[in-house]
Order: structure tokens, then C-alpha cells, then sequence
């Protein structure tokens, strides 16, 4: 992937602060709440290490301290008292996403490298709604599932620290509800809604969501976030 610019800065609000880096960070010390070392190759030490760096520096331009992001049981990150946040990570990238839970009630972000999604693993995350509108839409098909695929993955992400409640790729069903192309990529957003088969809006409304992506040469980067109530 190189230097390519992974656009997740303009997809969320000024609230919410992104660090993004390419490489990873390979710490002289191992970092809190990392892996247990014997269990996880180098590699993904250094990834692990890289995605709690671009946290804790997202915190420092909130104006926090940078306090360590542990692993739940879920391999989750587990975020400091009062903050929100989400990491991603593929193949030299990383970046994290962090605000203040005062601001910002619920936030996930997803990068994935451009690749077209095989029809097997598209169908066990589209609906046949969701793969039939596709179909007739203005993004490419294979584009379009891998769009889908990443927002779901925002989504998921978002919706599980906040509720700590499983969601299947298939309780989730978006339509697309913005499209933007430009020479520097197409950009879009997505209506959320429980599926047919989840009827109940469960803790967190998926309908109250803002979800967002950008479809860049190289990269799919997306986001789902809810902002708090301004008073």
C-alpha cells in the first residue's frame, strides 16, 4: 500500500481525533495489554503494537492522557474510563480513531485493501435484499460487497463496545443512501436498519448510526459513529 492516504480523517466528525501510520512499531518494550508474547508471532506483536501507538496518540490530541488500551475477552480493545474508540488494521496500515464518550457515543472504523470479495463469504454477509440492490446500484458489484462488508465491519465494531450484545453480519441491512464520485476516489453513506430476522432495535437504535466510506484506488476505509446530543 505504501504512502496511499486512507481518507478516514474527513469521514468523521471534529470531535473524534485519527492517527493513521504506515509500518509498524516495534517496541524495545512490550506494550500494556498486549498478546501474551509466546502465543503471537513478531509480526503481529508489532501490529498490536503500532495500532495501541496511533490510540494513545489520538488521545494526546484530544488533550488525555495516553492511557493503555488492554484486550477483553473478545480481543476487543478495552478503552480508558470517558473514551471511545476504534482500531483498524491491513497490511502495512494502521490507524485508530478516538473521542470523548462525552461527544461521542459509539464509533468504529474499518480499512481494507481493495479487493474483490469471493461470492461464498459475500453471501454470509448481504442479505439477498441488500446482494439484489447492489446488483442495480451504480458501484461495481464486487466493489459494492467489499464497501458493504467494511461499513458492516464499523458497525460491528461500534455496536459491540457500546453494548457488549454479538451482531451477525446478517441482523444488519444498509441501503445506500449517498454516492460522490471524484477523481480522488467515490465516497458515499449508508441507511442502517436491523434485518428482517432482527426486528428489535436492541440496546443501541442501528438506525440512529452515521455510516460513512471512501473508495480510494488502493483502499475501502469506513466508519460508523453516533454523536452525542448537543445540549
Amino acid at each position: 500500500m505504501g504512502s496511499v492516504s486512507v481518507p478516514l480523517r474527513p469521514l468523521l466528525p471534529p470531535s473524534v481525533a485519527v492517527v493513521e501510520m504506515w509500518g509498524d512499531r516495534r517496541p524495545r518494550v512490550l506494550p500494556d495489554g498486549a498478546p501474551w508474547a509466546p502465543r503471537v508471532s513478531p509480526a503481529r506483536l508489532a501490529e498490536f503494537a503500532a495500532g495501541r501507538w496511533c490510540a494513545e496518540q489520538a488521545m494526546v490530541d484530544l488533550g488525555l492522557q495516553p492511557l493503555p488500551v488492554h484486550v477483553g475477552e473478545h480481543r476487543e480493545p478495552l478503552w480508558p474510563p470517558g473514551v471511545v474508540g476504534s482500531i483498524t488494521h491491513t497490511g502495512d496500515y494502521r490507524g485508530a480513531a478516538v473521542a470523548r464518550s462525552s461527544d461521542v457515543a459509539a464509533l468504529g472504523v474499518d480499512v481494507e485493501r481493495r479487493h474483490v470479495l469471493s461470492p461464498g463469504v459475500a453471501e454470509l454477509v448481504l442479505g439477498p435484499d441488500e446482494l439484489g440492490r447492489l446488483a442495480r446500484g451504480e458501484l461495481d458489484p464486487d466493489l459494492a460487497w467489499l464497501v458493504v462488508f467494511s461499513v458492516k465491519e464499523a458497525i460491528f465494531k461500534a455496536w459491540f463496545a457500546r453494548t457488549r450484545v454479538w451482531l451477525d453480519f446478517l441482523d444488519v441491512d444498509l441501503r445506500l443512501a449517498h454516492l460522490h464520485g471524484s477523481p480522488g476516489g467515490t465516497t458515499g453513506s449508508f441507511f442502517v436498519r436491523p434485518s428482517a430476522q432482527r426486528s428489535d432495535p436492541g440496546p443501541l437504535d442501528l438506525r440512529h448510526l452515521k455510516c460513512r466510506f471512501a473508495l480510494g484506488p488502493a483502499v475501502v476505509a469506513s466508519v460508523a459513529y453516533l454523536e452525542m446530543p448537543r445540549r
